[in-house]
């Protein structure tokens, strides 16, 4: 017969969040006792969107969880949730233990980067995106948000235009990249070509808020 909790597992498997939701809180567990669950009840609550009881139960599988993989996982997606918050601080004092215990990926250097132009330091993001892309140089991510952040602080605005061009290859129609190539333009001085990628990206997401503010500026000073 199956237990309750594999029914819950079973549920955020197909997808069924708060079904899983349902049948694990149904279940008289110290979750400090049986981390598993508390992993699943804050995946679910993640994907639900209540980010706040998702923090509360990760933590319990940081805590108290002896399975490596599932507290790397748990640390993962709290430090997303972190830096989706604008809780940077907590986000890299998380992503740097894990880094510290012997995890190293392009995804955790990229957030990093994430949560520390978020908070101001424009110089350690750029730090952590070029350890993002020594491991991995092609990463479409890390090569745009660098190169978004160089346009952005008036720094070699070439380069940067090279940087979201290489990202806008792997990904012609994403409108983040056709964004920054645009905004690259225009920090370059090269106003016909920043609004035509502005114009394409706004075409691609036209309800996204930055693309329509960095096209306005543009359009404003043609």
């Amino acid at each position: 017969m199956i237990s309750r909790r594999d029914k819950g597992i079973t549920f955020y498997n197909n997808g069924d969040y708060q079904e899983a939701l349902d049948a694990l809180l149904a279940l008289n567990v110290v979750y400090e006792e049986d981390p598993e669950t508390a992993y699943f009840m804050a995946l679910s609550y993640t994907q639900l969107g209540d980010f706040e009881s998702a923090e509360f139960y990760f933590d319990i599988v940081i805590r108290y969880d002896i399975h490596v993989l599932r507290v790397f996982q748990s640390s993962m997606v709290l430090s997303y949730i972190y830096s989706i918050t604008e809780k940077y601080d907590q986000a890299i004092r998380l992503i740097l233990q894990v880094i510290d215990e012997g995890f190293e990926s392009a995804q955790l250097y990229s957030t990093l980067a994430y949560c520390c132009h978020g908070s101001g330091n424009i110089s350690k993001a750029l730090d952590y995106l070029e350890k993002a892309m020594e491991l991995e140089p092609d990463n479409p991510n890390s090569l745009n948000s660098y190169g978004f952040i160089l346009a952005e602080e008036g720094k070699s605005t070439g380069s940067a235009i090279d940087f979201c061009l290489k990202a806008l290859e792997q990904n012609p129609e994403y409108g983040a990249y056709l964004d920054s190539v645009g905004w690259a333009y225009y920090k370059n001085g090269n106003i016909v070509e920043a609004i035509k990628f502005l114009r394409r990206a706004k075409e691609v997401w036209p309800d996204d808020e930055e693309i329509e503010r960095h096209l306005r500026t543009v359009e404003s000073g043609f």
